[in-house]
């Protein structure tokens, strides 16, 4: 009996010590493939130079159409009944120069805020806000006099290649895009990647003129050429999730790594493309414990969860809240039944591929 149990206690030792040199090994496959995948850091100099250049220049543009704007005595706050805050903030009826600024500021979001940047990244979002309903024709200005600027900018300052000595023009492109209430701005430097500006408003999302008194309504009437307001929301809803996600997730590190493993995996055409990047990022949250503290176990219980059902078809998956939104709001609601079905089933392959080691298998196009 006493050998019995000395070779149950011989056997427990070799079994953790086995699942540790696997739990190990699975750890180093999931750090080489991070940084495998993730932007090397001269590119993420050069893009930040870049959204830091447009950022100068929007601010630039802002204080010129201030200016104009003081000039023609045109305000453009949003006209409010007396005593009616908008953003906590009491109208009042003092002369600020304030009350003659449209473009008030532009925030990084998405990827670019969250630091999610991986090689096959293409494509970066800055969300400008204005102060009022934005329209096609502050559209077609912005584009304009960010134009002038961004060469102004470039012909007092021209980068020197320290090999040559030549001064090296960049060349910026701007378009406007109306349907989608966007600007997209390129650069020579980095002649493959755009910076994406979308415009928005604090008007769009304030109960004041979400409600149906129709004083309010006739104070701020839809300018005939304003932009799409789904668009506009769509990147008001950018800052809330960018600014949630510093809060509550960009303290750990591990989080950033798993977040861009599994934005690798979307990459590749898995069925975790089937779900956009604010779902990933609250999955992963939803994960997070006090006993998951290793990007190993994280990634385990990313998939554990997806393979439990969360996301299973005809409401019967308890789907994912979304923590941004006042009434309780399914972030996947937008998923269909099938791909649904298709995430669910993945993930319970990947869990297989985990329990039985099969660690190549999760990145199976690499």
């Amino acid at each position: 009996h006493s050998n019995n149990i000395q070779q149950q206690i011989q056997f427990n030792s070799n079994q953790q010590s086995l699942n540790l040199i696997n739990e190990n090994n699975f750890e180093i496959l999931l750090n080489r493939k991070h940084i495998d995948i993730s932007e090397c850091d001269s590119t993420l100099i050069i893009i930040n130079n870049f959204v830091e250049n447009i950022e100068r220049a929007m601010k630039d543009v802002s204080d010129k159409m201030m200016e104009e704007c003081q000039l023609k005595n045109i305000r453009v706050v949003p006209q409010l009944l007396y005593n009616i805050p908008l953003n906590s903030i009491e109208q009042t009826n003092t002369d600020s120069s304030e009350s003659f600024r449209m473009l008030k500021g532009a925030m990084k979001v998405s990827i670019l805020a969250m630091h999610l940047s991986l090689k096959t990244d293409y494509e970066y979002t800055l969300v400008l806000i204005c102060a009022n309903k934005p329209t096609i024709t502050l559209l077609n200005d912005i584009c304009q006099e960010l134009t002038i600027t961004l060469n102004k900018q470039n012909n007092s300052s021209n980068q020197i290649d320290s090999t040559i000595q030549q001064s090296i023009p960049i060349i910026y492109q701007i378009e406007t895009h109306v349907i989608d209430a966007c600007l997209t701005i390129k650069s020579s430097l980095l002649p493959q990647h755009t910076i994406r500006i979308m415009l928005t408003s604090p008007v769009f999302c304030s109960d004041n003129f979400l409600n149906f008194d129709e004083k309010v309504t006739e104070l701020n009437s839809d300018p005939t050429d304003m932009l799409d307001k789904n668009k506009c929301l769509e990147a008001a809803a950018e800052i809330r999730h960018s600014n949630w996600f510093t809060q509550c997730m960009f303290n750990v590190p591990y989080n950033l790594v798993v977040l861009r493993l599994l934005r690798h995996l979307q990459y590749i055409q898995t069925p975790l493309c089937y779900l956009n990047l604010w779902c990933l990022v609250l999955l992963v949250h939803k994960c997070h414990t006090q006993s998951i503290n290793s990007i190993t176990k994280l990634f385990r219980a990313v998939f554990t969860c997806l393979s439990s059902g969360i996301l299973l078809p005809n409401k019967l998956g308890p789907g994912i809240i979304d923590p941004c939104e006042k009434d309780l709001v399914d972030a996947a609601s937008y998923v269909t039944n099938e791909h649904r079905s298709k995430i669910t089933s993945y993930a319970q392959n990947i869990i297989r591929f985990i329990a039985f080691e099969q660690f190549d298998k999760i990145f199976p196009l690499d």
